[in-house]
């Protein structure tokens, strides 16, 4: 035997002592993951707690650049090959542990069919296995923590053992009373493998068991009551596992588990509301508030307990949303439809609670960066639920024009309070204002057809001019928060602005209506007449407005937006008297409307041009040309 020269006995040690190194490297790769993450958060705290920087000195002179010399490029790293193996092993678990779960099953149909086995022998055969490969599971952790393999080990015994326990339950066995029963064996194996899954610190075993009870959820939807909870508590549970203990390495993980466990409750809820259609249910409005207490755990994790997980990746942000606000909101809407009337109000309250949960959450906790844009749509969709409940109820005839008054008080008190936590911490609060803004035109939307002359008969009613003033108090909110409106971008403050154009019109003419259907109830034409003036009026107010904001050089909204705004309040008065007036009014306030808008716009045209001529204009700030130049 030729004798190895010695690059070649380098050669074989230095390969065995990188095999060494890499078997050992998938023990401390966690620690690293650890240490990496930890590192990144420290530094990104102490960077937002440093003081502002100094202000920039004045330019100077630079000084002069050295030549920039040829730099050779860095070469790139080559690809760690760890996470290449990581995610090879970890398909190759799942794939044995399909294959092992079909390979029992056709073992036991073999052994039925020959008659080895009956029912109950496929069963005790059942948990043997199940119990079996979690003993192999856990011998194998303690020889190699955390791998692939035993994640697989422990997710086949999860398995099994749950699929045993629905075949025992049904026919010709029925091991089991009944389906609380039933309920409480499965929750009972998946508590088991969720203590193993914290012990061990597997968060990919908790995934699994995720996404195996999801269609399990069907079975224990009907009553009686108890039947349901502990299937409604599972997912709930799993997800806030993440607040407390530290079983994910990765905060991805930690995202997946919430997103995992709110899809989970929506499906049991979407389920459940499609089954009481069919089935009586006599406790289904306390169901209901159980999904209710389910997603508002969800939104407490969020708001609470984030783990800024949602900075890290993309995948992490979406469960952050679909765990804060779309899943919430979807079981809400869900759950609170088996309500009827007056109990619909349960909706928007859930709603309101929801949002304080996000109002609630200290700054220390969770970042006003990272809550402020899901509290920002929490107050939209609050905004959203009370118009949802103007349109549902709209169609009860019972004390119609009451219910409609009550959505209409209860919307402007939500408006007052989404204002004043605007102010408070004023960010994306220039959409969200916009929005209840416009909003109040569905919230109000019979008295504004009653303003225009659909329903004009309805404006001798006291609940359309209570209407009237409430609506009145919404825009005196408006006018309150105008340094808030000024501090929007210029195409929401001018929209939030001429908003205020209508509402005024809903305010006063049905108050003239009213007013003049009560100075002369024997007069059937009174309150047509007061709705003739009211129109009259609105008509040479937007038009004085517009006059006002072009000549009073306030800068209201910036010099160019006061023009704009000027200008759209003048063409939306002309608009409205060549449109509406002229053919809706008569006699004397069609006359008056004319001619005195037709007066202020001319006086508007020549005031402004005089004031322009007589300002002195601004002396020039560049060089002046030398005379004879330029002529």
């Amino acid at each position: 035997m030729a004798e190895r020269n010695p690059q070649e006995e380098w050669l074989v040690s230095a390969r065995r002592e990188l095999g060494d190194l890499q078997r050992s490297y998938s023990e401390l790769q966690s620690r690293i993951d650890d240490l990496r993450y930890r590192i990144y958060f420290t530094e990104r705290s102490l960077r937002e707690a440093a003081p502002p920087p100094p202000p920039e000195p004045q330019p100077g002179p630079r000084p002069a650049q050295p030549a920039p010399q040829n730099m050779q490029p860095v070469a790139k790293p080559p690809a760690r090959p760890e996470q290449r193996e990581r995610n090879i092993l970890r398909t190759v678990a799942v794939l044995g542990s399909l294959i092992t779960v079909i390979g029992v099953s056709l073992a036991v149909a073999l052994a039925y069919q020959s008659g080895l086995l009956g029912p109950a022998g496929i069963a005790v055969l059942g948990y043997i296995l199940a119990v079996g490969l979690t003993a192999l599971g856990y011998f194998a952790f303690h020889r190699q923590p955390a791998t692939a393999g035993v994640t697989a080990l422990y997710a086949t015994g999860f398995i099994t053992a749950t699929i045993v326990t629905f075949y025992a339950s049904n026919p010709p066995l029925e091991w089991f009373a009944d389906d609380l029963v039933t309920e409480f064996a499965v929750e009972a194996i998946f508590a088991t493998f969720a203590g193993i899954a914290v012990w061990h610190r597997i968060p990919n075993l908790l995934k699994i068991m995720l996404v195996v009870i999801l269609p399990y959820h069907w079975a224990f939807l009907g009553p009686p009551l108890p039947t349901g909870i502990l299937t409604l508590l599972a997912p709930v549970t799993a997800a806030c596992l993440t607040w407390f203990f530290p079983i994910a390495r990765h905060p991805r993980d930690a995202a997946t588990i919430r997103a995992l466990g709110a899809l989970n409750i929506c499906v049991y809820a979407i389920g459940w509301t499609l089954l009481t259609y069919f089935v009586d249910d006599p406790f289904q409005h306390l169901r209901a508030l159980l999904f209710v207490f389910a997603a508002a755990a969800f939104v407490v994790g969020e708001a609470f307990y984030p783990c800024q997980e949602q900075q890290i990746s993309s995948w992490a942000k979406v469960s952050y949303w679909f765990c804060g606000l779309i899943a919430p909101l979807v079981i809400v809407d869900v759950s609170m439809s088996i309500f009827d009337g007056w109990a619909r109000w349960f909706t928007p309250a859930c709603v309101a609670i929801l949002w304080a949960v996000y109002e609630c959450a200290p700054a220390r906790r969770a970042p006003h960066a990272v809550v402020d844009p899901l509290r920002a749509v929490w107050m939209i969709a609050l905004a959203l639920s009370i118009l949802d409940m103007r349109q549902t109820m709209q169609f009860i005839a019972d004390q119609a024009l009451i219910r409609m008054l009550s959505i209409l008080a209860a919307y402007a008190v939500a408006f007052v309070a989404v204002s004043f936590m605007l102010s408070r911490r004023p960010r994306n609060d220039g959409i969200v204002f916009t929005v209840w803004v416009y909003g109040t035109f569905v919230a109000s939307a019979g008295l504004l057809a009653a303003s225009t002359g659909a329903n004009r008969r309805f404006l001798e009613h006291w609940t359309y001019a209570v209407q009237a003033l409430i609506v009145a108090a919404v825009m005196g909110l408006c006018l309150l928060q105008r340094n808030q409106i000024k501090r929007f971008n210029q195409p929401l403050t001018v929209a939030a602005a001429l908003a205020l154009l209508p509402l005024s019109m809903m305010v006063v003419v049905p108050l003239t209506s009213y007013t003049a259907s009560i100075l002369a109830p024997q007069n059937p034409e009174a309150a047509t007449t007061g709705f003739y003036a009211g129109h009259a009026l609105i008509s040479i107010t937007w038009i004085a407005l517009a006059a006002w904001i072009l000549l009073s050089h306030r800068d209201f909204f910036g010099e160019n937006g006061d023009l704009l705004v000027g200008l759209i309040l003048a063409i939306a008065a002309t608009l409205k008297l060549v449109l509406f007036d002229l053919s809706t009014l008569g006699g004397i306030p069609r006359v008056l409307a004319f001619i005195v808008s037709g007066l202020l716009l001319i006086a508007v045209s020549v005031l402004r041009a005089r004031s322009r001529a007589t300002t002195p204009m601004p002396p020039p700030t560049g060089p002046v040309p030398p005379p004879g130049i330029g002529r």
